[in-house]
């Protein structure tokens, strides 16, 4: 998610923003890394143990649901190409 293309350019955070609702639906047993970058920046690999830009992992069934004030990028990676993610953005504007 391009954080600053949700909210067109004004990035006030509490301001703007919505939640975001994560579900691994992988048929097989593949993880889902979810991460956040500085808006802009070039995506990076969110596999490796030290990446400081991964938030969670999600394992097969699980999901998440927080808020996003629109003031970065969230970044998706998978262990796998076969990997599913449902997503659903719920903006407050």
């Amino acid at each position: 998610f391009d954080g600053s293309a949700k909210d067109a350019g004004s990035e006030v955070a509490g301001t703007n923003g919505g939640f975001i609702y994560f579900k691994n639906t992988s048929a097989s047993d593949y993880d889902v890394y979810i991460g956040i970058e500085a808006d802009g920046a070039s995506a990076t690999e969110l596999q490796g143990n030290a990446d400081a830009q991964r938030l969670f992992t999600l394992k097969q069934g699980e999901f998440a649901f927080f808020p996003y004030d629109f003031s970065g990028d969230i970044m998706i990676d998978s262990e796998n190409s076969s990997a599913t993610l449902e997503y659903f953005l719920f903006s407050r504007t």
